[in-house]
Parts: structure tokens; C-alpha cells; sequence
């Protein structure tokens, strides 16, 4: 049994004393862990000590939340919870996964409320704001429906643009992952605009 593992039994220990959970009832809580943790001891436990259906993990950083259940046949653990951070979130969101989009419903949702979600609660969140977001925009009677292209009702056409003249330039860097050994990537950065090209699109 590793002393990782036993942190977190301990910690689960407490809190169930503390507030009385019996083994009917999901368990969860939040380790701060340290770096020689993360580096030495978290895929170990996880592996071999967390990978049974009594636990659930997610991870966000050195933050670890671990949720346990006694009483499997009762209450089973989400498996929702079992991943990092990211990917839950993405698991739990069902609209439009394109970077971009991603990246403004983030926004919309903002770090501080983020931050205190757990990953399968911040798709749920992110997936209402999706809908919402694009519900607004429809009634206003215009709706992005591409990079380069709004719709129009009233019209019942679109209006699509392309750039013209804009110059890119090949950027190499490295990205480190805690999955894989650093790479090289390489990608176009732009470093003029060019002109924007308007036309109207039928259905």
C-alpha cells in the first residue's frame, strides 16, 4: 500500500467521521499533492490501488479529487469523475467542440466559477451556456453558423467572407505534455491580414 494511498484513506476516513456519511453514501476529497507525489507515487496508486469500482479520480494540476463508496450495489461511484479535469469536461459537453468555441464558453462561464466545479459539472454548465448563448443569438434573428459565415433569417441567406492576401509564416516550438515526452510542433501563424471578401450564400 503506498503512502499516497494511504493520505487519501485517511483523509476519506475523517471526513466520513466528521459529517457522519454512512457506506451507503458517496465519499469525496480534495488532496493537494505534492510535486514529488505527482512525479513518484500518482500513477501507481491510481493503477493499482484506485482502479477498482469503489473509486473515482479526477485530476487538475497537483489537485486530486478522489471519491469512494463502501456500498457499491447501493450507490455506485460516477464514473464520471475518473480522468483529468479536462477530459471529463469534455465528456460531459455536448456542443460544439471546436477550439474556438470551447475557448468562449469558457469564457462565458469564467475561471472563478470553473474553479470550483468539478470537471462533469463544468461540461453540464458549459452545455446549458452553449445552448443559451446560441438560443440569444437566434432570436436576435442572426446566427454565426460557421467561422466565416452568418445567417440571416429575415433574408433567409448567409453572408460569407473570405480573406484575400493575408501572409502566414511557418512557427516551430516544443510542447511539453505530463503524458508524453516533449515534441515539436509546427504551425502557420498569421502575420498580415488581408481582405476580407464579402458574398451572399443560399441554403
Amino acid at each position: 500500500m503506498s503512502t499516497l494511498f494511504n493520505k487519501i484513506s485517511n483523509a476519506i476516513e475523517e471526513k466520513a467521521t466528521k459529517y457522519g456519511i454512512m457506506g451507503t453514501e458517496n465519499v469525496s476529497v480534495t488532496l493537494t499533492l505534492t510535486d514529488d507525489e505527482v512525479a513518484n507515487e500518482l500513477e501507481g496508486t491510481i493503477d493499482n490501488e484506485l482502479n477498482n469500482e469503489h473509486y473515482a479520480w479526477e485530476r487538475e494540476g497537483n489537485e486530486l479529487i478522489v471519491t469512494y463508496t463502501e456500498d457499491v450495489k447501493t450507490n455506485q461511484v460516477p464514473s464520471a469523475h475518473k480522468g483529468t479535469k479536462d477530459s471529463r469536461t469534455m465528456a460531459a459537453y455536448d456542443g460544439f467542440k471546436g477550439g474556438a468555441t470551447v475557448a468562449h464558453v469558457k469564457k462565458l462561464v469564467g475561471k472563478e466559477l470553473a474553479s470550483r466545479l468539478t470537471g462533469h459539472e463544468l461540461g453540464l454548465v458549459m452545455s446549458a451556456v452553449n445552448r443559451a448563448w446560441h438560443e440569444a443569438k437566434a432570436s436576435m434573428g442572426a446566427e454565426m453558423i460557421d467561422s466565416n459565415c452568418v445567417w440571416i433569417k429575415s433574408l433567409d441567406k448567409g453572408i460569407e467572407w473570405t480573406e484575400v492576401g493575408a501572409e502566414y509564416k511557418q512557427v516551430t516550438e516544443v510542447v511539453t505534455s505530463e503524458f508524453s515526452p516533449p515534441y515539436k510542433s509546427t504551425k502557420s501563424v498569421k502575420v498580415k491580414d488581408g481582405e476580407f471578401i464579402p458574398k451572399f450564400v443560399e441554403k
